[in-house]
């Protein structure tokens, strides 16, 4: 019997609406596929489709994810490192991505952005200098600051160094992110409500419309302002503030070289707990209603959140030289061992401590902080003349590897938005590339067979997706004049989802259905689909 294979593949645009995400779905229009638009089928498809689209409807607002600093998301991803997106750029901090614009800056005091599919600015504004020669686009402030935090929530908020000298604190700055477009911006104040040198210096934290950040020593602040730039409250905890997270209602603070963890009420400002250790601490992260963090002396740390000691395991374990912790937070706790014996491994720590797996890097290797999803995990490191990121199932087992060589080796600054990887790598200290990776291509429909008993069919579909997977495969049937649908049956049983996920290699699924038309429609977990029709 003659078969079509006919193919499309669904365009996700995701359009953020006043802090609500919300999915189109557009498809190229072909002959054959007109019987999509004229019974309920098309309906079927597109709530199906909405339904996983959900599943990658994950924005990046935070340089470590969310308030909760765990450098994670929900999201689905590619399981292999295909390249969408590739041009230079001035940023050396973690893109922040929402809707169709990528947020990009650097210490230098560039902030800018793009648009997520073409690249091109949208606009950029130079914080440092008083004039600018990039174009049409850009627009210099001349604050004579360097940018050394930001985040999103109802604008994009920047923290900025304190002027070179010394003499001029820092700034707060909410831009406009649709145009770069200053809305307000608050400088840092010490105790007698005076102008000093304040800089920020800790990641910034977006919540409830509240934003967070620390200022560096000698006083070294929390601050915590609203939405419109007022400061809503303030408390010294010496040092330089190098870490915030928020959970529960408590925001938590460590500081350099303390060696001290402060916890605060978000609302007020009234410190709640003091933990004091003997070691510095990085920074948090708040997960499960537990604190994760790491201490100079290679230990795994977890309080509980009323500030009550429930583990220290040395393991081992180290940061970078700005004291966050090299951690991450979902399901389990990924963290890479820094010292000890080569080669350096990547843990799978459960949340008693426990370690239930391990990934090792090659001999030279040193891994960064990783970033995991749903089942991925993708670990930075950097080898003798390359960066590169590790794409593992688990945490465990490795799927692919993108390696970058370059002349002198920074470790890639990596977000995830939306199914789709952001990575940043360094040829040198001056020249930064971004690379975004993500699924484009169709499911593979390799074979369909059927057996004809009694009225009925038995279809079996031999189908793969060796990006992302396959979500789910349906079967859409006449039935009287109407149509229907069923979800296929995976015909082989496993114990636990094998690596790579369902259909990320050959998998054969089932169904029985009445001996009528019917079309097949194999789904994978970023939402290209492809349709078999007889």
């Amino acid at each position: 019997m003659a078969k079509k294979l006919i193919v499309t593949v669904i365009i996700l645009s995701i359009l953020i609406i006043s802090g609500c995400a919300k999915t189109e779905i557009s498809q190229k229009k072909e002959p054959l596929l007109e019987i999509l638009e004229e019974n309920k089928i098309n309906t079927y498809l597109q709530k199906i489709l909405k339904d996983i689209s959900t599943t990658i409807n994950y924005s990046w607002k935070l340089t470590k994810s969310d308030e909760g600093a765990t450098l994670s998301t929900p999201s689905e991803l590619p399981r292999i490192a295909v390249k969408s997106l590739e041009l230079k750029t001035f940023g050396s901090f973690t893109p922040l991505v929402e809707g169709e614009k990528i947020f990009l800056a650097d210490s230098g005091g560039k902030v800018y952005a793009i648009n997520d599919y073409t690249g091109e600015v949208i606009w950029g504004v130079e914080v440092y200098d008083d004039r600018t020669n990039l174009g049409p686009k850009w627009k210099a402030l001349g604050l004579f600051r360097f940018v050394t935090a930001y985040g999103l929530g109802n604008h994009l908020y920047v923290g900025t160094s304190s002027t070179p000298s010394g003499e001029k604190s820092g700034f707060l700055i909410a831009f406009d992110k649709n145009t770069g477009k200053i809305i307000w911006k608050t400088p840092l104040e010490a105790e007698d409500k005076t102008t000093s040198d304040l800089s920020v210096s800790s990641n910034l934290l977006v919540v409830n419309e509240k934003i967070l950040l620390g200022s560096s020593s000698p006083d070294g602040y929390v601050f915590c302002f609203n939405n419109n730039g007022k400061l809503l409250w303030k408390d010294k905890i010496g040092g330089i503030v190098r870490g915030l997270a928020y959970g529960d209602g408590i925001v938590y603070a460590v500081s350099e070289p303390k060696t001290e963890i402060h916890a605060f009420d978000i609302e007020n400002g009234k410190k709640i707990w003091v933990y004091k250790h003997e070691n510095m601490l990085s920074t948090p992260i708040f997960k499960n209603s537990k604190l994760i963090l790491i201490d100079s002396s290679g230990n795994l740390i977890i309080l509980s959140s009323e500030g009550k000691l429930l583990l220290k395991k040395f393991l081992g374990l180290g940061g970078d030289v700005n004291s966050n912790s090299y951690l991450a937070c979902g399901d389990y706790i990924y963290t890479p061992r820094t010292l000890g014996e080569r080669p350096l491994n990547l843990y799978v720590i459960d949340f008693n401590g426990n370690i239930i797996g391990e990934f090792k890097l090659e001999e030279n290797e040193n891994a960064g902080a990783p970033v995991i999803s749903r089942k991925m995990v993708l670990l930075p490191v950097v080898g003798k003349d390359y960066s590169k990121i590790y794409f593992l199932w688990n945490g465990i087992h490795k799927i692919d590897e993108y390696k970058f060589k370059c002349e002198e080796t920074y470790m890639p600054k990596l977000c995830v938005a939306y199914g789709k990887i952001y990575t940043i790598f360094n040829y040198d200290r001056a020249n930064r590339i971004l690379i975004k990776f993500e699924d484009k291509e169709k499911p593979e429909i390799l074979k369909v067979e059927e057996i004809k008993q009694n009225g009925n069919i038995e279809i079996k579909v031999l189908a793969k997706d060796n990006q992302s997977g396959i979500n789910r495969v349906l079967v859409f049937y006449k039935k009287d004049s109407d149509w229907d649908y069923k979800e296929m049956e995976l015909a082989r049983k496993y114990f636990i989802e094998p690596i790579g996920g369902y259909g990320f290699n050959e998998e054969e699924y089932n169904v029985k259905i009445p001996d009528v038309e019917y079309l097949i429609i194999v789904i994978d977990n970023i939402g290209n689909f492809t349709i078999y029709q007889k």
